[in-house]
């Protein structure tokens, strides 16, 4: 290596400093822009917000002095506040819905365009297209499918001799018609990746299996299966940490309504801080949301990684 790269000693009060050669500082520039980023952004806001969690913070009402009350605003939310346990129950259900759900479907379409047919070229791009179309344009659609007089879906109900359903205005059908919708946007994503670990796989391996005589479905639980574990643990964890703070969609559609039927955490947050004005008891619930995301994401990667056996 040559001089210029070696690291230079710097000597201060007899310790030793060592200065990052001009090989090693390369990298580091590259990553201070987005380290700033995420300080900005993601890091800061966090703990302003868990810092606000400790204290009565209003925006409107009595016009008390914001003072500490430690985790009085916890305690609330998780003892006393009905609308924040709704909350809590609908994340869990919507995080299930709009994971597994779309997994599944798009397992089935990823070995179905996996498989050589005419048009293939063009069902693939068609399977692709929900995850394109823009969330507002998405909202307008559906929302025009749910409209419960002229709506496409209640048209076809009464075809087959069936009430028609208020979709969105039900407290029963809120949240499950949304999940529907975002069922329909995420599982274009699952097909791709699904479908790229699927060619990855080497062709002879069934080949041979059905030499010795394996049924499609002995080829499907183990072949496939276990050869897109990888991909199937990466999509499932993406998918439930992004199911995990949702808000877009469902408040766009519902805004958490009707009666709070269709909140989940992060709609709540919004709800609580923006709309009633409750600083304190918002970050109190987006503290929560966050140490949910990090503790599910971390048990999640352990149990997963648990499975995998290295070898020198």
């Amino acid at each position: 290596m040559g001089g210029d790269d070696a690291a230079s000693p710097i000597f201060w009060g007899g310790k030793e400093i060592r200065i990052l050669s001009s090989r090693n500082q390369v990298p580091v520039i590259f990553i201070i822009p987005t380290v700033l980023f995420i300080v900005t952004f993601a890091l800061f806001p966090f703990l302003v917000g868990v810092g606000i969690s400790f204290f009565r913070f209003r925006l409107i009402g009595s016009g008390d002095e914001v003072r500490f009350v430690g985790l009085a605003n916890y305690w609330y939310i998780i003892t006393k506040d009905l609308l924040f346990r709704r909350a809590f129950l609908n994340s869990f259900k919507w995080m299930l819905i709009v994971t597994l759900l779309p997994y599944v479907v798009g397992l089935f379409l990823a070995m179905k365009l996996n498989t050589k047919f005419r048009g293939r070229s063009v069902i693939r791009l068609l399977s692709w297209l929900p995850w394109a179309v823009p969330l507002m344009a998405v909202v307008a659609i559906w929302q025009l499918i749910y409209q419960p007089h002229f709506g496409l879906l209640n048209g076809l109900l009464t075809l087959v001799g069936l009430g028609r359903q208020r979709w969105l205005g039900s407290m029963s059908a809120a949240l499950f018609a949304v999940s529907a919708v975002q069922v329909w946007r995420w599982t274009p994503f699952y097909t791709i990746v699904l479908l790229a670990s699927l060619q990855a796989i080497p062709g002879s391996l069934y080949e041979a299996a059905k030499i010795d005589g394996a049924t499609p479905f002995q080829e499907f639980r183990y072949i496939t299966l276990p050869l897109m574990r990888s991909a199937s643990v990466l999509t499932l964890l993406i998918g439930s940490l992004w199911a995990l703070q949702a808000f877009d969609l469902i408040y766009a559609m519902t805004q958490g309504g009707p009666a709070g039927s269709s909140h989940v955490l992060p709609t709540l947050v919004y709800q609580y801080a923006f709309r009633y004005g409750y600083l304190d008891r918002g970050a109190a619930v987006g503290v929560f949301v966050a140490l949910s995301l990090l503790v599910f994401g971390v048990l999640w990667v352990r149990s997963e990684m648990g499975g995998y056996k290295y070898s020198e």
